[in-house]
């Protein structure tokens, strides 16, 4: 909630209010709602003149309208607005003209929480002033006659209150506190020899300290994290802060902690990133680690090292890591590096801050807003270190790859000139698989069989006894051996992949001039020949789709060859759906395509054998 109190010469509100004018916003922060009367201590003092009527305008931006909440409220005609939207964040301090709708009720408040008219001493209108990682600022307004205060304090989970005494001052500082930590403090009026005030209550949490002990860790599954992908209040973890600008509610809280075990990479929960191209309703969305202590850590010593993945195949998984020195100032924000998941499996990534210069402190994660469509991408298990004495190649990536060998390259970080490759097939147990030693950067693994996938691990070898820590794994994939034995038969119920972001038979490939519309394997049996899945032609008038079978072996003769297949077309009209059957000569290039006939579907819904 953000609260504001103004005076006012109004008796009613059925005219206009100018809030921007006079509006003091005492609280701004998170509302403990319960049953029965809840309390909102004031971040601001509110200084009352004694006699003006007072307007309480209350900034509720937790969310969507929820029905069956209830609060007190007694009659009072005309005394009490409301106006509600969930696309538009009202701002109370504008002068913009919000049209609102005049109740007659009126919610039940206590100022100061003082309701006896006999009380001879009131208590101080404490309010929160600063805050540091060992120290709470308070200020307070004076009540009502008093000559001085007494203020206690405790961390909330404890039962003993401690004194500080006697105070003359508006302020002071408790000090003396642990980082981190929630406290409770009351303070009292004295106003004579044996008479108080009651006690007026304030909450506040110190600051983190900054990050002074390395290895620092976090896999976000001590957060309560949201199950929602629709969020407007951020969770990252506590003494984490995050940068987002965009005014769609639905995700001005990203990136959040989300609860997921499928798209967590360990335990249930992984921070998500999700963006859309619009602009201002979505912006770069930045996750903040907590400071580091670049006295003991300067930047260029460490590493970030983490797991991340794709939303989905089909969306961008891009981030960028970088340092600001103004976590809540986007133009602090100095990119270190740039990296993208490649699809939806996590893969682990170390970024190096060897070069950064800067003096910031704050390393940051940025999900940045894309120029088109969306970036949706999941951090896991992030581990901020030292970069070792030897630090682990990072970039592992395929050049080539045929059906018998995969050629792969990385980069490497130090001076180290040779390297230990381990391999063997996917998820292969680290430690049981081939390990080979190199001085070959890329290098070739041969023997391999066509058409499957293999985990490869590398780390560098800076002298006899000094070796990095393994990166990896990385899946390459071998290439599809050519049909060499005949008939070849495929009726598409095997196992799909993910071929160009959507569903695909492994070893075939397409092409197509639209991307928006392409060949893909479909699934029912409603609309399969026999089994449940089928190739799905999704075509648009004057553009191609093209399915490509694997390759023939050289030793078959094409021109000996018969192609049997059932087809049916599903458009419901008269026109005849007319088919290409040909040969290429690169699978990748579609202007090598060589028509050897068509073939013209008349009947809708009705398998035919062609």
């Amino acid at each position: 909630w953000a609260i504001y109190l103004m005076p006012t010469p109004q008796t009613t509100l059925t005219g206009f209010v100018n809030t921007d004018a006079t509006a003091v916003k005492v609280f701004d922060g998170n509302v403990d709602i319960h049953t029965g009367w809840f309390t909102v201590q004031f971040t601001t003092p509110f200084q009352y003149d004694g006699s003006s009527n007072l307007i309480l305008v209350v900034d509720d931006n937790t969310g969507s309208y929820v029905t069956g909440n209830s609060y007190y409220t007694h009659s009072a005609p005309n005394m009490s607005r409301r106006v509600y939207s969930d696309a538009t964040n009202y701002d109370p301090a504008s002068a913009t003209s919000y049209t609102a709708t005049v109740e007659n009720y009126r919610d039940n408040v206590i100022f100061g929480g003082e309701c006896d008219t006999t009380a001879t001493c009131v208590a101080p209108h404490i309010a929160l002033a600063a805050t540091t990682s060992t120290s709470i600022s308070v200020d307070w307004v004076p009540g009502y006659q008093e000559s001085a205060w007494e203020l206690e304090y405790k961390p909330e989970a404890d039962t003993v209150w401690l004194s500080m005494g006697s105070l003359t001052d508006n302020s002071t500082v408790v000090s003396g506190l642990n980082s981190n930590t929630v406290y409770n403090i009351r303070m009292r009026s004295v106003c004579g020899a044996g008479n108080y005030s009651y006690w007026a209550y304030l909450t506040a949490r110190t600051d983190c300290d900054e990050i002074s002990v390395l290895p620092f860790t976090e896999n976000f599954d001590n957060v309560s994290g949201a199950t929602s992908t629709t969020v407007s209040t951020n969770n990252l973890p506590i003494c984490w802060t995050y940068y987002n600008t965009g005014t769609n509610t639905s995700y001005s809280g990203y990136p959040i902690v989300y609860n997921s075990s499928t798209y967590a990479h360990s335990g249930s929960n992984a921070v998500r990133f999700y963006n859309y191209s619009s602009t201002g309703s979505y912006s770069d969305q930045i996750a903040i680690l907590p400071p580091v202590n670049t006295m003991i850590y300067p930047l260029s010593t460490l590493q970030l090292t983490f797991q991340t993945r794709k939303y989905s195949t089909s969306y961008t998984g891009k981030l960028v890591i970088g340092v600001m020195t103004n976590p809540s100032d986007r133009s602090t924000f100095v990119p270190v590096d740039t990296v993208e998941a490649v699809d939806a499996a996590y893969e682990e990534i170390s970024v190096y801050f060897l070069n950064y210069t800067g003096n910031g402190n704050y390393i940051a994660i940025m999900g940045p807003q894309p120029a088109s469509s969306y970036n949706a991408v999941y951090v896991d298990d992030i581990v901020l270190d030292l970069i070792p004495s030897c630090p682990k190649p990072i970039d592992v990536t395929l050049i080539a790859s045929s059906s018998s060998s995969i050629t792969f390259g990385w980069t490497e970080l130090s001076s180290a000139s040779s390297w230990e490759v381990e391999y063997g097939p996917a998820g292969f147990t680290q430690g049981t698989g081939t390990v080979v030693s190199t001085t070959t950067n890329p290098y070739t693994i041969t023997g391999l069989n066509a058409s499957t996938a293999y985990d490869v691990y590398v780390r560098s070898a800076c002298s006899s006894t000094d070796f990095s820590n393994w990166t990896g794994p990385k899946t390459l994939r071998t290439e599809c051996g050519a049909i060499t034995t005949l008939p070849y038969f495929e009726n598409f119920d095997g196992p799909t992949i993910q071929y160009n972001g959507h569903a695909y038979l492994e070893c075939w490939s397409a092409l197509q001039s639209d991307n928006a519309h392409y060949a893909y394997i479909g699934t029912g049996s409603t609309y399969a020949h026999s089994g449940s899945q089928f190739i799905d032609f999704h075509y648009t008038p004057n553009c191609y789709d093209i399915a490509i079978m694997p390759a023939l072996d050289p030793s078959i003769n094409v021109n000996e060859l018969t192609l049997d297949f059932w087809l049916r077309k599903q458009i419901l009209n008269d026109n005849p759906i007319t088919f290409e059957i040909g040969v290429m000569s690169n699978n990748a290039d579609a202007s090598t395509f060589v028509s050897l006939g068509t073939v013209d579907v008349q009947t809708t819904n009705t398998y035919e054998h062609i």
